[in-house]
């Protein structure tokens, strides 16, 4: 990957719709290869998907959070299961969760991104999700504003 490869990828990350004819006149390199430079990067998996940006209100789903999980490594081990079996059951019962990182630090092993309608749905949830083997607390955090919901590709 290179300078021109970095470019493609900042321009349709922008705008995932944008036209091949349209990134090589920006980019003042032929279509040709910039058709062929995205098709290399689909095909290494640099580039995984193409994707629009919901507003969720609109939607209907006002609450945004994300759930900081703490793993029972105890009741994992014994049950000999893994914090990757916790997440899979998790995304499993809950479609609603966006995202599901690994992550260290805080106490927390686990952090969840979801978004819902109101609060009585995001309580049933955590009554839910408490209820699930191998998840010994959570703590949630609501969002309350939005900044930035797209990053730099470097």
């Amino acid at each position: 990957i290179d300078e021109k490869d970095y470019k493609i990828l900042e321009i349709l990350r922008v705008n995932s719709r944008t036209k091949v004819r349209d990134i090589a006149r920006k980019l003042k390199i032929p279509i040709s290869t910039v058709h062929k430079r995205i098709r290399k990067m689909e095909e290494d998996c640099i580039i995984k998907g193409y994707t629009a940006y919901v507003n969720y209100e609109k939607l209907g789903y006002n609450i945004s959070a994300y759930i900081l999980v703490k793993a029972d490594y105890h009741r994992l081990q014994k049950r000999k299961l893994d914090k990757i079996f916790m997440i899979e059951n998790v995304l499993r019962k809950f479609p609603k969760v966006s995202i599901a990182s690994l992550v260290t630090g805080q106490d927390r092993d686990v952090i969840l991104r979801l978004r819902l309608k109101n609060i009585p749905e995001l309580n049933t949830m955590l009554e839910n999700l408490r209820g699930i083997d191998g998840i010994l607390s959570t703590e949630t955090v609501i969002v309350l504003g939005e900044v930035k919901q797209v990053g730099a590709v470097r």
